[in-house]
């Protein structure tokens, strides 16, 4: 991150995108965040495949766009996309005349995501909430880059009607497999 803090102090104005291993995101590289964003905005992170370099390395890595020029404020909203099915499928055979398969509308994904992180929420088409998460992060943390959409764990009627229809259909099983060993045991 020191190199694309330099890069980025470099720039009066305009919008930068770097792509660097998930781990400058989440506190790796707290003091160099910090410093890019009193200067630039993080508008956009990106959690990108994990094979995106196969062959080459097998690591997990994000995209950060920024707006430069501008403090990031708290307040500030971050558009947090989880890319890692980006419609490729990659193989890693060298004779293969190619590495690269569109199996799930990776044109049409990559443009969503150009037009997400332009213009947000209303342009979900492809993807779904689950992969795309509007939120703030603060500019004193560095290391709150990387953010997943929030899961809503509190259980539905429906959740604790499967949960008590699950529990009776196992306590008659139990009760009809006792009945079997006894009628068994007395010779029935």
């Amino acid at each position: 991150m020191i190199f694309v803090e330099k890069a980025l102090s470099m720039m009066n104005s305009g919008y930068a995108a770097i792509i660097i291993q998930s781990s400058a995101g989440s506190g790796k590289a707290t003091e160099y965040n910090k410093k890019i964003l009193k200067h630039s905005t993080l508008l956009a992170s990106i959690k990108m495949p994990v094979d995106l370099f196969i062959g080459k390395s097998s690591v997990q890595t994000y995209v950060y766009v920024f707006r430069v020029g501008e403090t990031h404020q708290k307040d500030d909203i971050v558009k947090f996309i989880d890319f890692t099915n980006d419609g490729y499928t990659r193989t890693n055979r060298k004779k293969a005349s190619t590495n690269l398969k569109d199996t799930d509308r990776a044109k049409e994904r990559y443009q969503e995501i150009v037009d997400l992180v332009r213009f947000g929420k209303s342009k979900l088409n492809i993807f779904t909430e689950k992969e795309y998460y509007e939120g703030t992060i603060d500019p004193e943390s560095g290391a709150d880059w990387n953010q997943t959409a929030p899961i809503d764990t509190k259980p539905t009627l429906e959740d604790f009607k499967k949960t008590v229809s699950d529990y009776l259909a196992w306590e008659v099983s139990t009760i009809l497999k006792k009945q079997d060993k006894e009628d068994e045991q007395l010779g029935k």
